[in-house]
């Protein structure tokens, strides 16, 4: 699942406990920041594997941020486990859809693109409900106890400085926000899209020869232009795929809510 997802989701287990200011931002952070492998800063199987280990390793300090590791990873089973098995039953059903519209997935597979476009449409359906969750992760991302936990976060997996540095500057910056606010609409949910997939094709040729690195960031660019062009077709194709994943995103959410809370009584945590 995405980021607005995980942070909602989350956050949906806890509303009732009245936490403090601090325990929400720890919670509404530590839920996101197993995918700062996106950014090729932690290896992913790591930050979503071993998010039991850095509970422990916590020892009981910032509780709650460790609990939103473990809420958001694969081992043992949480929200992006389960999500993963809700995209995998859309599959089909998304890839119909994208069939009509290959020209706005850029150089993204077929498979990974319905991945994402589900990821996607289901976090604009839970910004439908609740506008305000991009501005409070935002906010939590101020606060000195999430920049404590961070540390701890980057300690444990082993980041070293340059790259906390850049994900601090990458977390901070109004074009995260921008990113995240976008999915209060179809079309801004399509220019995420559009974005991730420029930022995808600088990304993964980020270990190559400097002049092929070049050509190829060039080429992203191209590609980043031309997909201004494809604009309307990229807001067609995420308005058909948004009402497919809406006739059953809530059931999910209830389902899923309940499956977290027991996940939590059997790990005693």
């Amino acid at each position: 699942m995405n980021l607005i997802a995980h942070a909602t989701l989350s956050w949906e287990l806890f509303k009732d406990k009245k936490l403090t200011k601090d325990d929400a931002n720890l919670l509404l952070i530590g839920s996101i920041i197993p995918d700062v492998c996106e950014f090729g800063i932690v290896d992913e199987r790591q930050s979503h594997e071993k998010g039991l280990e850095f509970f422990k390793y916590l020892n009981n300090k910032n509780y709650y941020f460790g609990l939103g590791v473990i809420l958001h990873g694969d081992r043992p089973r949480a929200l992006d486990w389960y999500g993963h098995q809700y995209i995998a039953g859309k599959h089909q059903e998304i890839s119909k859809i994208i069939n009509d519209y290959k020209k706005c997935i850029g150089n993204l597979s077929q498979e990974w693109a319905a991945h994402i476009i589900t990821e996607f449409c289901f976090d604009h359906l839970i910004l439908q409900k609740d506008k305000t969750i991009p501005k409070r992760i935002y906010a939590a991302l101020q606060n000195p106890k999430v920049e404590s936990a961070i540390i701890d976060f980057a300690n444990f997996f082993e980041i070293d400085k340059k790259h906390l540095k850049a994900l601090r500057k990458i977390i901070r910056s109004k074009h995260f926000y921008k990113f995240l606010s976008n999915f209060s609409t179809i079309k801004g949910t399509a220019h995420s899209f559009r974005d991730f997939i420029f930022y995808k094709g600088v990304r993964d040729k980020n270990n190559s020869h400097l002049i092929k690195k070049l050509r190829r960031v060039t080429q992203s660019s191209l590609d980043f232009f031309r997909a201004k062009i494809l604009d309307r077709p990229l807001v067609t194709l995420f308005e058909r795929c948004t009402e497919l994943v809406k006739i059953d995103c809530d059931q999910f959410i209830l389902d899923v809510n309940v499956i977290l809370r027991n996940m939590i009584k059997a790990n005693k945590l």
